[in-house]
């Protein structure tokens, strides 16, 4: 409910401001200025239109697809759209300003004027579509295998492990793109595969194709999981059960040791779900109560803020995702502020912290300077 009213408000006051700048100053037939208003509220609305269509109407995975995708990426453009007259016009005033304290002719440059705002409108459309178009190939994209090179005396041998993070597995989704994935990732020969929740964000038992994908995943020492904040939404009881189905072993506050490799991976679930569960609460120091001193310990959690818990400090790397890096620049500086870590590689007294951007998006199916990932964690013996 605070989603959707927070939505509400928002899309008001974006739709407002845009619907003004794009038509309000501008002698166009009454018809065409209510199909372009219409066309940018819908946009902003579109979420909830999408979200209702997918819980209340019985439509066809390929018709869901179609409608969830169009509508997310219209999402995506009109706030694409939005960022772009904001920047502009701050760099037009700005400019303005400028060339009046040099005494020079601005009437061409006076954001007031009609003519050149018409121009300055249609400049912003053309960007903010070429944004958009680029954002939706970076998300698509088989991502790129990012490597990440960790050292310690506690390993005996040289390990690979594999981090998936928020794939975000709807009927919307590719199952080609996940295919690849699978492949890209078994190519690698892993010793383990971690899936480190927001795996799937839709009703299980609509995805038995894409759970088909998920148990071709293979590792010679296993493929563990963690629950997400979306598993929770989408009735966790039926993911978890199509989870061990597909041969994935759930790290409910417990770890495992890799066979002869002195490294135990340990996982807790996201913090979201214990709101409604206790059963879900999240017990860190149970998750390490197995492991043994001289073990590298890896604890696989959702949610980065955990990386603050004291109890943290009990493993020597935390693997996380949650944040997608931000997703869609400038929501790079909100989930900064919102998560406190990002992306990429943390270190505090003598632990790691390693932050997934992830494989996948949620909402928009765009991705802007906030690059999709198959992460790469090589842990050799320190010589």
């Amino acid at each position: 409910m605070f989603f959707a009213v927070a939505l509400i408000i928002i899309t008001a006051a974006c739709s407002t401001i845009t619907v003004r700048t794009l038509v309000g100053y501008f002698d166009i037939r009454f018809i065409w200025k209510f199909i372009l208003s219409a066309t940018v509220v819908l946009s902003w609305l579109s979420p909830l239109l999408i979200n209702y269509a997918r819980k209340k109407l019985s439509l066809s995975g390929e018709i869901y697809a179609g409608l969830s995708n169009f509508g997310y990426f219209l999402f995506g453009l009109v706030f694409i759209l939005f960022i772009v007259l904001f920047a502009r016009d701050v760099l037009w005033y700005f400019a303005y300003g400028i060339s009046k304290i040099f005494a020079k002719e601005t009437s061409w440059l006076n954001p007031q004027n009609l003519q050149s705002l018409k121009y300055a409108n249609i400049v912003a459309v053309i960007i903010s579509f070429a944004i958009g178009i680029y954002s939706v190939y970076a998300a698509n994209k088989t991502p790129d295998v990012k490597e990440v090179l960790l050292t310690s005396d506690k390993v005996r041998e040289d390990v690979k492990i594999v981090q998936l993070s928020d794939i975000h597995i709807t009927r919307a989704m590719s199952l080609k793109r996940l295919q690849k994935i699978v492949e890209k990732t078994n190519a690698i020969f892993p010793d383990a595969i971690v899936l480190t929740g927001d795996i799937i964000d839709d009703n299980a038992l609509l995805l038995d194709k894409y759970f088909a994908e998920l148990k071709k995943l293979k590792a010679k020492d296993g493929v563990f999981f963690v629950i997400g904040n979306h598993e929770y939404y989408n009735g966790i009881v039926f993911i978890l059960k199509k989870i061990q189905e597909a041969g994935i072993e759930n790290l409910h506050n417990s770890g495992k040791l890799l066979a002869g490799k002195n490294i135990y991976i340990a996982g807790v679930p996201d913090k979201s779900a214990a709101f409604v569960n206790p059963y879900f609460a999240i017990d860190v120091k149970k998750a390490a109560k197995s492991s043994k001193y001289g073990e590298y310990k890896i604890l696989l959690s959702h949610n980065p803020q955990i990386f603050q818990d004291e109890n943290a400090q009990l493993f020597d790397l935390v693997l996380s995702g949650h944040t997608h890096g931000g997703q869609i620049f400038p929501f790079n500086y909100l989930a900064k502020k919102a998560n406190t870590y990002l992306a990429g590689l943390y270190e505090k007294d003598g632990k790691n912290l390693y932050v997934s951007r992830g494989v996948g998006y949620w909402g928009p199916p765009m991705r802007l300077f906030a690059p999709s990932e198959i992460t790469l964690i090589k842990i050799s013996p320190k010589k």
